[in-house]
C-alpha cells in the first residue's frame, strides 16, 4: 500500500513539475528576461528532475531508491550552481583554477548526466561520451593527428559543469529558447485533435487509389510530420492507425514497417516543424529559420514522392485490393468538421515564411491553438481546460529526451573543440581528396559510423565541424552542405544495425527488427543517392540562378526516384525482367544527376523500359506474361 502511495506520489509530482516546466518556458519566451547561462541551467535542471522521476533505472526493486539518490545529486550539484551564480558569469573557463568544490560537484554531475542520458538514449551514447573523454585526458600519449596536449580532469569539468563552452553551450541554448517551445506546440496540435483530422485527409485523398492503405501511410506521415518533427512519435501515431489497415490490404508486416518507419522519418525533414537539426542549422547558418524551411520544400517533396511511389508499384505487383469509396471519408466533409484545426500550423507557417523569429511565430501558433482549444464546440469548458494542462505536461514529457540529448551533444561538440581534432580531419580530408565526388563519399561514410552510436541531432553537431569546413573549401553552398549531413543524419534512424524508427515500426506491425529496417534502406535507396545531388545542384534547394534551373533539375529528379522505387518493387506497367530493373535503376541515377548528356542517357534508358513493357502488356496474353516472367527469373 505504501508503495503505491509513492508511486501516486511520483506520478502526481511528475505532473505537477512538468506543468511548471512549460509554463516557465512560456514566461521567458514571451516577456521573461534571463540571463542565456542561468536560462539554459534551469532549463536543463527541470528536464533532469523530470527524468528521475519517470525514467526508470531498471533496478527492480530498488528503482525507486535508485531515482531518489539521483534526484538528491540533481537537486545538491543545482543548489552548486545557484550557489556559485556570481562566481561563475566572472570567471574564464579553463584558466580560472576549479575549486574543489567545483571539482566534487562537477563529478557529480557528470555522472547525472550520463545516467540521464543512458534512461533516454541507451548505453551506446553514454561509452561514445566515456571514450571521448578518456581521449581528452589521454590523447597526449597518442600519434599522428589524434595527438594534443593532453587536458586534467579538471579541465574536463570546466567544459562539462561550469562553463558555456560544453554542456550548457548555444545548442542546449536553442532547445531553451524556443525548441522546447515547437515540441509543446505539437502537444497541444494533438490535444486539438489535428492528428484524427490528418489521417482522416490522408484517407480521403488516397485512400480510393491503387496501394491506397500505403498511399494513405505516407501522405498521413507526411501530415503528422508537418507538425511534430519527430520520427518515433509518428512511428507509433501513425502507425497505430494504418498499420491494421495495411495488413488488411495485404501488405507485408516487414514492408508495412519499412514504409511506417520510412514515412515518419520524413516528418524530421518535412517542412515546417523540422525537428531539431533544421533549427541547428539555421543557427549554424545565420539565416532565419524561415529561409530553411523554404530551401527545404522540394526535397522533402521528392523524399514523399518516392514513398508514395513504392506503395503503388507494390500494390500493383501484388495484386492489392482497392479501398472501397464508401468506407472512406469525404476530403470536403472530412475539412467542413475540422478545418479549423489547422489554423495554428498555418499561422506558425506564415509567421516563419516572413522571416519572423522561430521564437515569435512559434509562441503566436501556441497561443491561438489555447484559444481555439477554448472555443472547440461539444466540450465542455472543465473539459477544455483539462486539455489545456495535459498539453503542457506532454510537451515537457515529450521535449526530455531532446534536451538532455542537445546538452550531452553540447559537451561532445565542446570536448572536440578543446582537442583540436576535429581542424585536423579536415584538413586531412582536403587533402586525400581528389575531388568533390571523393569527399561526399568520405563524408557519407563518416556519417553512417557515426550514426551507429549517436542519434541524428547529435551526429550533425559533431558532423558539422569536421564535414563542413571540407565542403566549403570544394566550393560547395553551405545551404546544400548543411542539408547533406542533415539528410544523412536523419537516415540514420532508418539505416542497419541501428535507428530508432525501425525499431519502433518493427515492433508496431511485429515484424522481424532488423528485416523491416533492411527493406526500410532498400525503400530509401533513391533518398540515398538524392543527398549528393542537393549538395551538388543547389537549385534543387531554390537557390540557383531561376526558377527555370530549379525545374530542370527537379523533374528528372522526380522521374529517376519513381524509376528506381519500380525497380525496388519489380514492377513498372507489369512486372519486370532483371535487365529492366537494372536499366530502371541506371535511369534513376542518371536523371537524378541530370547533367545534359547523363540526362538525355536517363530518359532514353527510361522509354526504352516503357516501350518494351507497353509491348509486353499489348502482345502477351497473362498466363504468357507469367511464363515469360517465370524463366527470366530461372
Amino acid at each position: 500500500m505504501a508503495i503505491k502511495n509513492m508511486e501516486k506520489f511520483r506520478t502526481l509530482l511528475f505532473g505537477g513539475i512538468a506543468i511548471l516546466y512549460s509554463m516557465f518556458q512560456l514566461y521567458t519566451g514571451t516577456i521573461g528576461r534571463m540571463d542565456p547561462f542561468l536560462l539554459r541551467i534551469i532549463h536543463l535542471y527541470f528536464a533532469l528532475v523530470l527524468t528521475f522521476l519517470m525514467v526508470p533505472s531498471n533496478k527492480g526493486k530498488l528503482n525507486n531508491v535508485v531515482n531518489d539518490v539521483f534526484l538528491g545529486l540533481v537537486v545538491a550539484t543545482g543548489i552548486y550552481l545557484l550557489f556559485m551564480w556570481p562566481t561563475l558569469t566572472e570567471r574564464f573557463p579553463l584558466v580560472s583554477p576549479l575549486p574543489l568544490s567545483g571539482f566534487v560537484f562537477g563529478s557529480i554531475f557528470y555522472v547525472v548526466l550520463l545516467e540521464a542520458l543512458r534512461r533516454h538514449m541507451g548505453k551506446e551514447l553514454v561509452i561514445v561520451v566515456i571514450v571521448l573523454t578518456a581521449y581528452v585526458l589521454f590523447g597526449k600519449y597518442t600519434y599522428g593527428i589524434f595527438k594534443h596536449l593532453g587536458y586534467s580532469i579538471a579541465n574536463v569539468l570546466d567544459v562539462v559543469y561550469l562553463s558555456t563552452e560544453g554542456t550548457f553551450g548555444e545548442t542546449l541554448g536553442i532547445s531553451a529558447n524556443y525548441l522546447f517551445l515547437y515540441v509543446l506546440f505539437g502537444s497541444f496540435l494533438v490535444r486539438s485533435g489535428i492528428g484524427e483530422l490528418i489521417i482522416d485527409l490522408g484517407k480521403a485523398l488516397a485512400g480510393n487509389r491503387i496501394g491506397g492503405a500505403g498511399k494513405i501511410t505516407t501522405v498521413a506521415s507526411a501530415g503528422f510530420g508537418m507538425i511534430s518533427g519527430s520520427a518515433v512519435s509518428s512511428v507509433l501515431t501513425v502507425g497505430s492507425f494504418c498499420a491494421p489497415l495495411l495488413n488488411k490490404m495485404g501488405y507485408t508486416p516487414i514492408y508495412s514497417g519499412a514504409l511506417i518507419a520510412t514515412a515518419s522519418t520524413g516528418g524530421v525533414i518535412m517542412p515546417p516543424v523540422m525537428g531539431a537539426i533544421a533549427f541547428l542549422m539555421a543557427e549554424y547558418l545565420g539565416i532565419p529559420y524561415g529561409r530553411v524551411i523554404i530551401y527545404a520544400f522540394f526535397p522533402a517533396c521528392l523524399y514523399y514522392l518516392c514513398l508514395y511511389a513504392s506503395a503503388h508499384f507494390e500494390a500493383k505487383k501484388q495484386h492489392l485490393p482497392v479501398l472501397k469509396k464508401e468506407e472512406l471519408p469525404s476530403a470536403i466533409e472530412t475539412l467542413k468538421k475540422g478545418w479549423y484545426l489547422l489554423i495554428p500550423a498555418f499561422l506558425l507557417v506564415g509567421f516563419l515564411i516572413k522571416q519572423y523569429s522561430a521564437q515569435f511565430s512559434v509562441l503566436v501558433a501556441i497561443y491561438a491553438n489555447i484559444a481555439l482549444m477554448l472555443l472547440l464546440p461539444n466540450k465542455k469548458i472543465k473539459t477544455k481546460l483539462l486539455d489545456i494542462v495535459l498539453s503542457l505536461k506532454d510537451g515537457a514529457r515529450d521535449a526530455l529526451m531532446v534536451v538532455i540529448a542537445l546538452a550531452v551533444a553540447n559537451l561532445i561538440e565542446g570536448l572536440f573543440s578543446i582537442t583540436g581534432v576535429a581542424l585536423k580531419i579536415s584538413a586531412i580530408l582536403v587533402q586525400i581528396s581528389p575531388n568533390i565526388f571523393v569527399l561526399l563519399g568520405l563524408a557519407a561514410g563518416t556519417l553512417f559510423l557515426l550514426g551507429l552510436a549517436l542519434p541524428s541531432f547529435v551526429i550533425y553537431i559533431t558532423a558539422v565541424p569536421l564535414l563542413i569546413p571540407p565542403m566549403l573549401k570544394f566550393g560547395l553552398d553551405p545551404v546544400a552542405s548543411h542539408l547533406f549531413l542533415l539528410y544523412w543524419a536523419v537516415l540514420s534512424m532508418i539505416t542497419p544495425p541501428t535507428g530508432a524508427s525501425f525499431y519502433a515500426a518493427a515492433a508496431v506491425v511485429k515484424a522481424p527488427i532488423m528485416k523491416v529496417g533492411w527493406a526500410a534502406t532498400r525503400m530509401a535507396a533513391p533518398i540515398y543517392l538524392l543527398t549528393f545531388i542537393l549538395a551538388l545542384h543547389p537549385a534543387l534547394l531554390l537557390r540557383g540562378t531561376s526558377i527555370w534551373e530549379t525545374l530542370y533539375y527537379i523533374v528528372p529528379a522526380g522521374l529517376g526516384v519513381i524509376s528506381i522505387a519500380a525497380a525496388n518493387s519489380g514492377y513498372l506497367l507489369s512486372e519486370l525482367r532483371p535487365f529492366e530493373r537494372l536499366m530502371l535503376i541506371i535511369a534513376g541515377i542518371f536523371l537524378i544527376y541530370a547533367s545534359p548528356l547523363f540526362l538525355f542517357l536517363g530518359m532514353l534508358s527510361l522509354i526504352a523500359v516503357v516501350y518494351t513493357q507497353v509491348i509486353k502488356k499489348k502482345y502477351l496474353s497473362p498466363d504468357l506474361e507469367v511464363t515469360v516472367n517465370d524463366n527470366s527469373k530461372k
